[in-house]
C-alpha cells in the first residue's frame, strides 16, 4: 500500500488507484475485511498467515487514502493528487471538508464540465512557504489556468500553485 501512495505522488493516479483496488479485493479471510501478513493466491493453500489483524496495513491504507486528497510535501500542501476522473462524470462534485493537514484545516470541491474543470480551495490554515499545488483532476494536458480570475502558470503536470486563499483555480483543456 505504501506504493500506491508513492505512485499518487509520482502523478500515476492510475497505478495508484489499480493497487489500491487490488488490496481491497484480497482481504483475507475474505469476510474479515483485513489484510493478513501473508496471503496466498489460493485460499484454501494451507499455512501460516501471521498474526492477525494487521493494523500497519490498514494504516498504510488509510495514509494512502489520505494522500488522494491532501500531501505534505516539504513546504508544499499538494491537494486533489489521487482524485480520480470518474468521480467527477456526470456533473458529480468531490468535496474535501476541515481535513486536518500540518498547515491546519482546508477544504476544497472539484467539480469538472465539459474542457473545464474547477477547484475552490478555503480553510483554516496557514499557506505553507512553497504554496498550495491545486491539481489538475483530469489526466489530459491542461492548456491554461487561472486563480482567482487571474492567469496562472501550470506546472508540467498541470497543477497550479496558489499562495492565498480563498482560491478558485479553473483548468482549460
Amino acid at each position: 500500500m505504501r506504493i500506491a501512495t508513492a505512485w499518487f505522488v509520482l502523478g500515476e493516479r492510475d497505478k495508484g488507484w489499480d493497487l489500491m483496488d487490488h488490496f481491497l479485493s484480497v482481504t483475507h479471510p475474505r469476510p474479515w475485511n483485513h489484510w493478513a501478513e501473508v496471503v496466498y493466491g489460493d485460499p484454501q493453500t494451507p499455512g501460516y498467515i501471521g498474526d492477525m489483524p494487521h493494523a500497519w496495513a490498514g494504516a498504510d491504507y488509510i495514509n494512502a487514502l489520505r494522500t488522494v486528497f491532501a500531501y505534505e510535501d516539504g513546504d508544499q500542501l499538494m491537494l486533489g493528487l489521487g482524485v480520480r476522473e470518474k468521480w467527477l462524470d456526470g456533473g458529480e462534485t468531490v468535496s474535501v471538508g476541515d481535513m486536518p493537514t500540518h498547515y491546519g484545516k482546508v477544504n476544497y470541491t472539484i467539480s469538472a464540465q465539459g474542457n473545464t474543470a474547477k477547484m475552490s480551495v478555503s480553510g483554516d490554515l496557514e499557506i505553507p512557504g512553497g504554496g498550495i499545488i491545486a491539481c489538475s483532476p483530469r489526466a489530459q494536458a491542461v492548456r491554461s489556468a487561472a486563480v482567482n480570475g487571474g492567469a496562472a502558470e501550470t506546472t508540467s503536470d498541470g497543477a497550479v500553485r496558489v499562495t492565498d486563499l480563498p482560491a478558485e483555480i479553473v483548468f482549460q483543456y
